[in-house]
């Protein structure tokens, strides 16, 4: 593969450090570790351990990344070989990695990783083995469906121009991979402590997306000390915009930068997710003024009466 890093050391290396957890063999030698379950979720894909697939750090341009989504964990591609996806394994190298994952969605490498904007592929295809671009055997050319629909609300902050290689990053609280989020609850404590800080604090975005009830009970309330009813499921859609904002939104400082923290329902898990219906245009043109830094982040001591603001126009 050839092509340019879009980004610099830090996030590289901190990239290089997450695809290299020494955690991963720490819970293969022991099923008390918190995060022996998600780890152990391969073992039944490959046969040999240089073949485990390792953690992915975040999709997208992190340091760049105006806005950032926080998700579960990571999903796995079970095709056989050589009809899934090229994703880096313990036969990498942890340079080969780290530059895997900064450039992943960068269109200049011959041949991309991971389709967008590309003349001929619809959105996010991964790169597979056989060189053919495909999200899964059963559904080929259909868009990988977490990322399209992280997309559409990426396009519904940032506009048109929204981009992954550029200007947004979707990144997890736990990094190994496995399907339908097993193994996330026993892991999530130790893998946000071990990274989260980090990769946040690695990136400008001033407006955070939390997608999901794990995101929401193992970071958002655990973490950001956010209220028992931030993001409940409970009644949600006969909610008002106002109820829902003035519940569903925080501030915290990460990384020594203040941050809005959005609760939003997981990409592909419900229907009611577009933010212009969620929480209504003001709320919506309140975070692009954010991320295009034509207002600061208000104190979290302020933000319940900004919230009463943008409705009371």
């Amino acid at each position: 593969m050839e092509g340019i890093d879009p980004v610099g050391a830090d996030a590289k290396n901190l990239a290089r450090e997450i695809a290299s957890c020494a955690s991963v063999s720490e819970a293969l030698l022991s099923t008390s570790h918190p995060c022996s379950k998600v780890v152990r979720e391969q073992d039944k894909l490959i046969s040999v351990e240089i073949k485990r697939q390792r953690p992915e750090p975040w999709f997208g341009n992190l340091e760049q990344a105006k806005l950032l989504f926080v998700s579960s964990n990571p999903s796995i591609n079970e095709d056989p070989y050589p009809l899934g996806e090229v994703f880096p394994t313990y036969e990498w190298s942890e340079d080969e990695s780290a530059s895997f994952f900064v450039n992943r969605c960068n269109q200049a490498m011959e041949p991309p990783y991971v389709t967008f904007a590309n003349s001929k592929h619809p959105n996010f295809l991964t790169l597979c083995h056989d060189g053919e671009y495909r999200s899964g055997v059963s559904t080929p050319k259909r868009p990988q469906p977490t990322w399209n629909n992280t997309h559409k609300r990426a396009v519904e902050l940032l506009g048109a121009e929204a981009n992954p290689h550029s200007n947004y990053a979707i990144t997890e609280i736990v990094h190994c991979k496995s399907k339908n989020a097993k193994g996330v609850e026993e892991a999530s404590s130790f893998c946000v402590e071990k990274w989260m800080n980090s990769t946040i604090s690695a990136s400008p975005a001033k407006v955070i997306i939390l997608l999901g009830s794990n995101v929401r009970d193992f970071y958002a309330k655990r973490i950001l000390k956010a209220d028992d009813e931030f993001g409940s499921n409970y009644n949600y859609g006969n909610l008002s915009q106002f109820q829902r904002a003035s519940r569903d939104i925080l501030i915290a400082d990460i990384g020594g930068v203040p941050r809005v923290f959005v609760f939003n329902w997981h990409p592909t898990a419900r229907a009611l997710r577009v933010f212009g219906t969620v929480y209504g245009d003001g709320v919506v043109t309140w975070l692009q003024d954010i991320i295009a830094g034509r207002i600061e982040v208000p104190v979290p001591i302020e933000l319940e009466k900004v919230i009463k603001n943008l409705f009371a126009r």
